[in-house]
């Protein structure tokens, strides 16, 4: 069964249809492009588990999908305990989609976290006046969002000019203000199993500029100490262990300070989205990670070791705001050297606007680059990006 069938849960379907599984999909949105693809598929809101929980049980679903989901991870966890499948469970779902348990599971096991100030809901953040808050600041959704409502506050004037304005719909169930942690960048990919924690892949993100903080390059593996991979796995061990995830890989974002300590900002029980686990993890690593993922759910078993680590690139296309003059060919990317894919969503004429999360960007295309150094990727994704020709909505 895959919960939820929206754009991130297709590389998942299609990786267990390749293996030779039969997929039960579920969503509440009967446009979902996953149900089109599926074996089965039930238009059934995700939020309604006893609902999903009985179709998995009339199906005799013999393992939940491992996909990128939100906050209704909840919901998969549900499934996995009544049915008596692998996978997360309800209460360990619940302690990496909330914010606000995530946070107050780590602190207590000793794991470094942002410090965060928490809100019941959008009324009650409204009133907050900002004035003792550390800026810079973190506004985000107590829930797993997909990156939208999540903004950097440099300053007190910043809150007070948005804070009228903001998305109810995004914070119905709380908001939270996060201290910003000033270092690299980081996402982490692995899994946990029989109680081991396996770090496959650290990658390293370039960030959209404030105020809107979205991942518009993965560079893997992450320019870190060799000794750093060891520190970071026995971080991601306690973590794991305090939320109660087993049986089950994870996607974790952190940031490693100058001190050369890990903060850990947010970690779930479940893939990373947005072709990172299909393709940026697959083509550095050479492991199949969504058949891992898949192999793990079914029986417990699944490798997730990397033999080596090749230098490769994913990039979002979208560079500032402006009207697309020119974009090179798919055929003029491909000609050049170290170029593994590469699509291109823009189009001459069009407008670009600020991004505000990672699913503004995935439909103008990416590329995804692949060498034996650093250099050639550098040389190459230099070479593509001045093929674009954007013209600045403002001189």
């Amino acid at each position: 069964m895959s919960v939820g069938a929206g754009t991130d849960q297709i590389a998942s379907i299609a990786k267990a249809q390749s293996m030779g599984y039969a997929v039960l999909a579920v969503d509440g949105n009967p446009d979902a492009p996953g149900l089109t693809i599926s074996d089965e598929s039930v238009v059934l809101d995700i939020r309604d588990e006893d609902a999903v929980v009985s179709l998995a049980r009339h199906h005799k679903v013999a393992a939940t999908l491992p996909v990128p989901i939100g906050r209704f991870l909840t919901t998969q966890g549900a499934v996995n305990d009544c049915l008596g499948l692998q996978g997360v469970t309800r209460a360990a779902a619940l302690n990496c989609t909330n914010k606000s348990m995530f946070h107050a599971c780590l602190s207590k096991a000793g794991i470094t976290v942002p410090e965060q100030i928490v809100y019941e809901g959008v009324t009650d953040l409204r009133k907050a006046e900002g004035l003792d808050w550390p800026f810079p600041v973190v506004l985000k959704p107590i829930h797993g969002s997909g990156s939208q409502g999540v903004v950097v506050l440099p300053s007190v004037d910043d809150w007070t000019a948005i804070r009228n304005d903001l998305d109810a719909s995004l914070y119905d169930q709380g908001g939270l203000v996060q201290s910003f942690v000033e270092g690299i960048v980081l996402g982490l990919d692995g899994a946990i199993q029989d109680g081991r924690a396996i770090l496959t892949l650290a990658r390293e993100k370039e960030m959209t500029p404030w105020p809107y903080r979205v991942e518009l390059t993965h560079r893997a593996p992450a320019n870190l100490p060799a000794s750093a991979w060891e520190s970071i796995t026995e971080c991601l061990q306690i973590a794991l262990v305090a939320l109660g995830v087993n049986g089950s890989v994870f996607h974790a974002d952190a940031a490693w300070t100058a001190a050369g300590q890990l903060v850990l900002i947010e970690l779930s029980a479940r893939p990373a989205g947005v072709m990172i686990t299909s393709k940026l993890v697959p083509q550095c690593t050479g492991i199949d990670f969504l058949a891992e993922a898949i192999r793990l759910q079914l029986n417990g078993e699944g490798s997730f070791k990397a033999s080596y680590l090749r230098p490769s690139l994913l990039h979002y296309w979208n560079y500032v705001s402006g009207i697309v003059k020119r974009t090179p060919t798919i055929r003029e990317l491909h000609k050049m050297p170290g170029v593994v894919e590469a699509e291109i969503g823009l189009h001459a004429g069009q407008h670009l606007q600020t991004p505000k999360s990672v699913h503004d960007l995935t439909g103008n295309g990416y590329l995804l680059l692949s060498a034996s150094h650093w250099s050639e990727v550098q040389a190459t994704f230099d070479e593509a990006k001045s093929l674009f020709e954007i013209e600045p909505l403002w001189k």
